[in-house]
């Protein structure tokens, strides 16, 4: 089979082939990513687009960038830290190992201990405390998920609920940072969260760009230089539509030199 590989263009999550024809062989070492191409046929075919092409070592490194960027920005601190999440990281691991048993539920409910409320959580259990803020030897409840005594260890063996080591180390780190508790996000009044400390403070052009760049800089990577405007209507034709945009649409975009061009396309 005769597969155009040099170059690629990205449609709707598919891979459009371009390029002069080159016989594909099957991978050997050393071989670049650009002489493999494997194209699955689905029950729906885009149309054939315009010979819009980008290299394979800028789309591999684009997607690099990317990643890079969208990390996990949600326990970023305003000063480029992480921290663990209560919402985000221990409501659901309490939700899905600990409330079976110990949540709203008082038919089911073990030991009168409820997890799903801070006071009872935290509350003097005669000499005990299931969570101390600060404190992780002091709190019972890691005593009880990292117990070797079948009967003692939490969630019990036969509840099929077990923790993994990556959730109890999480919970090692949340009461370690003090064990802060949070409302359901479904109560909570919307309100912004500081904006995280760059080195390059004039590069950001809106705040998600602060916490990308935040991102970027904790990884050792300097932002890309901006693209020309060809270049940026491109790109969020393919983000928006996966489709590049038509030769039509780049005349208007370069010609309107109107403010707010970008935000009409």
């Amino acid at each position: 089979m005769e597969w155009p590989v040099s170059q690629i263009d990205l449609c709707c999550g598919s891979l459009i082939i371009n390029g002069g024809p080159k016989n594909v062989n099957a991978y050997s070492e050393g071989r670049r990513l650009e002489d493999i191409a494997r194209v699955h046929h689905g029950a729906w075919s885009p149309k054939p687009v315009a010979a819009r092409t980008i290299d394979m070592s800028l789309g591999r490194n684009l997607l690099l960038l990317l990643s890079l960027a969208v990390g996990p920005l949600s326990g970023m601190t305003a000063s480029g830290g992480d921290h663990v999440d209560f919402d985000r990281e221990i409501r659901p691991i309490l939700a899905d190992r600990c409330f079976h048993c110990h949540g709203p539920d008082a038919e089911q409910r073990e030991a009168d201990l409820r997890l799903d409320q801070e006071q009872a959580a935290k509350a003097d259990r005669g000499g005990y405390r299931a969570i101390v803020n600060g404190d992780v030897d002091a709190s019972h409840l890691i005593e009880r998920i990292t117990s070797e005594d079948p009967d003692q260890i939490m969630p019990p063996p036969d509840s099929a609920r077990k923790l993994s080591p990556e959730e109890i180390d999480t919970l090692k780190r949340w009461i370690a940072e003090g064990a802060t508790w949070k409302a359901h996000w479904a109560f909570d009044p919307l309100a912004r969260d500081p904006l995280p400390t760059v080195r390059q403070n004039d590069w950001s052009r809106n705040p998600i760009d602060r916490f990308v760049l935040a991102r970027l800089e904790q990884a050792g990577f300097q932002p890309a230089p901006p693209v020309d405007r060809s270049g940026l209507i491109r790109r969020l034709s393919l983000d928006l539509t996966g489709l590049p945009p038509t030769s039509e649409e780049v005349e208007r975009f370069l010609s309107d030199t109107r403010l707010g061009a970008y935000e009409r396309l």
